[in-house]
């Protein structure tokens, strides 16, 4: 029985040793295994982490070389910007420099030719000097003269051989001047003209109203002649009935006045029914439609000129509708005016809509001239200042009639450009006694000169030919007295365009054969 507990105990001891020995290797080889599972963890922890600080270096390393990337590039461009502007600037000191060396050779040209000319005038002088000394010496041997009457002797010899030679020189330099600036200004002056065809046509200061039959003048005329007394109370006007049949004239120094009478009148006589009543109503309707004539007339030309002004200034242009100056209608003169002073200054590179502005306006004072002591200038003057007008305008409006300098070239432009306009053949009626007063002038002018046997006087006095004795005027002096004649006249003379003054001289030889 006790052997029995003791295997037991024995079996169970041993059994006891052995479940512990399994129990610590089991515990063995589950700590083995966490420390492995430990290291594995480790192992892989410091491959994410060397991984991660691997990617990170390398975003930093793409970051940085994408910044130098960017570095490079900056300074790549500033390099070649940089080249740019040197070859730029490189350029320009090139071309700088082939102007400079082109201006150094002129400049070298021009010192050699003018070292030339000196040395031609010493030379020249030195000759003179030794031909005065040797006359001298000749004239104080041969003559015996003294040193005061031979210098004089010689100044007078040296005065008659060198005066041709400067005149006939002269003579040249100013025809080659003459010939370029007429041939230039002709060129500019045709071209401004051609672009402008202004129609010729003349108006009369005095209307003429014609009528159906020679009995409605009793109808005008009225019962004591009360119709008309009515009718020129009204209208301002003056009536003129004479003995011509079927007219009745209309005289007044206002045009605008003139013009509303003869509308009223025409008005009267087409209703045939002509009282101081019906009178009063008529002429308010003339009024009315002579108003929107001058409004629509001066709108006109301003569209065509494409120009805007005071609405004061178009009233006064409306006015110029019925104002002549010389049988010219102001306002179509103004008209053109403004059209040439444009199309020279196109021609000449100026401000084409300001020439066009002073020429439309440098007789706009003519439109409130009548009945005031005041010049149309210094009418033209104070509206254009009034209205605040440009001040080249102003001054043009001046300068056309010498009144004031002019203080641009578009005032000189303006001045001739009003010449052009008036000079057109047809555009004014000149008297007959004022053009032969003119003829009579030039005439007088040029025949007071010494050495002059005939003059005439052509092209209306466009031309004046000097016939010359060729005794008294030699071909040298031909062309300067043809520039003194040319220089009295407009001294004083006033006149539009130019005066072509040319002198023949005529030379005649004689022998009697026998």
């Amino acid at each position: 029985m006790n052997e029995s507990i003791w295997l037991w105990l024995g079996v169970g001891l041993v059994a006891g040793c052995l479940l512990g020995a399994g129990v610590l290797i089991f515990l063995e080889k589950q700590r083995q295994r966490s420390g492995k599972d430990v290291l594995e963890m480790a192992r892989k922890e410091a491959e994410i982490l060397k991984k991660a600080a691997l990617n990170a270096a390398r975003e930093e390393w793409a970051l940085k070389e994408q910044k130098r990337k960017e570095l490079l590039k900056q300074r790549e461009r500033k390099i070649t910007q940089h080249e740019r502007q040197q070859k730029a600037s490189e350029t320009e000191i090139r071309a700088q420099a082939k102007v400079a060396q082109e201006l150094e050779m002129q400049l070298q040209l021009k010192e050699k030719m003018l070292e030339h000319k000196e040395e031609e005038q010493k030379t020249k002088k030195k000759e003179l000097q030794e031909l005065v000394e040797e006359q001298q010496r000749r004239l104080e041997s041969i003559a015996s003269l003294n040193m005061e009457e031979a210098r004089q002797q010689l100044l007078k010899l040296a005065a008659q051989r060198y005066e041709s030679e400067a005149a006939a020189l002269a003579a040249e330099m100013k025809n080659d001047a003459r010939e370029n600036a007429g041939r230039l200004a002709r060129e500019i002056i045709t071209t401004a003209i051609e672009k402008h065809a202004a129609e010729t046509t003349s108006e009369a200061t005095i209307k003429e109203v014609s009528l159906p039959n020679n009995r409605i003048k009793g109808m005008v005329i009225g019962r004591e002649g009360r119709n008309i007394k009515s009718f020129e109370l009204i209208t301002g006007t003056k009536m003129i009935v004479d003995e011509t049949p079927d007219t009745i004239l209309i005289s007044s120094f206002d045009p605008v006045k003139r013009e509303v009478a003869r509308v009223a009148l025409e008005s009267l006589i087409r209703s045939r029914n002509f009282s101081p009543r019906t009178v009063e109503d008529a002429v308010k309707k003339a009024q009315a439609k002579v108003d929107n004539q001058m409004r629509d007339a001066a709108n006109k030309v301003l569209r065509d000129l494409k120009l805007k002004v005071h609405p004061d200034l178009v009233r006064m242009l409306g006015r110029l509708k019925f104002r002549t100056s010389y049988g010219q209608n102001v306002l179509d003169h103004s008209a053109e005016v403004a059209r040439i002073a444009g199309g020279l200054a196109a021609e000449l590179g100026m401000d084409v809509m300001l020439a066009k502005r002073a020429g439309l306006l440098h007789d706009v004072g003519k439109a409130d001239s009548n009945g005031s002591d005041k010049s149309h200038v210094t009418i033209g003057v104070e509206i254009c200042r009034k209205v605040r007008e440009h001040p080249v305008v102003i001054n043009a409006i001046m300068a056309h009639h010498q009144e004031a300098p002019p203080i641009d070239p578009i005032s000189e432009l303006v001045t001739a450009a009003d010449i052009l306009s008036s000079a057109r053949p047809g555009s004014r009626r000149d008297s007959v006694d004022s053009y032969t007063k003119r003829v009579e002038t030039l005439e007088g002018i040029a025949d007071s000169f010494p050495g002059v046997s005939r003059v005439y006087a052509l092209y209306a006095g466009r031309e004046i030919r000097v016939i010359v004795e060729s005794e008294k005027v030699n071909d040298a002096s031909a062309e300067k007295l043809s520039s003194d004649i040319a220089q009295k006249i407009s001294e004083e003379m006033e006149f539009p365009g130019a005066i072509k003054v040319v002198v023949i001289r005529e030379a005649r030889g004689m022998a009697m054969a026998s």
